[in-house]
Formats: structure tokens, sequence, C-alpha cells
């Protein structure tokens, strides 16, 4: 946790990949993994200097390479 990744790709439905671009998301884009809460809770992301809960289905489906 707490590592540096940037987004490769998004995977999902088209709505699905367009609430994750209203929120910030974008391929390319520097993330970082804060605190992932336990029995498969929502994960927590900072991104562009903002913190975004996200649950753990909907972050895993954000494809990512470590930098």
């Amino acid at each position: 946790m707490g590592q540096v990744a940037q987004i490769s790709s998004m995977d999902g439905d088209s709505d699905f990949v367009s609430r994750l671009m209203e929120m910030g998301f974008s391929d390319g884009l520097d993330v970082r993994l804060i605190k992932i809460m336990p029995f498969k809770g929502p994960v927590q992301i900072r991104i562009r200097n903002f913190l975004v809960s996200l649950r753990f289905n909907d972050a895993d489906k954000i494809n990512v390479k470590i930098v």
C-alpha cells in the first residue's frame, strides 16, 4: 500500500467506465492505494490530490502498472 501506480485500462461496460472518468480516472493517470478495508470492503485511492473510495469489485476493474 502507498505505492504509486499508473492506470493502464479500465474494464466494464461503458456506463461504468464513464462514471469512473467523471470521478477523475483516466488512462495514464498516477494513483496511490491508501487503504483496503477487510472482507472485500471499500478501497481508498488517492487520485489527483483527492481521496476516492470504491467498492472492491469496482476497484478490481481498474488495471494498473507499477511505476
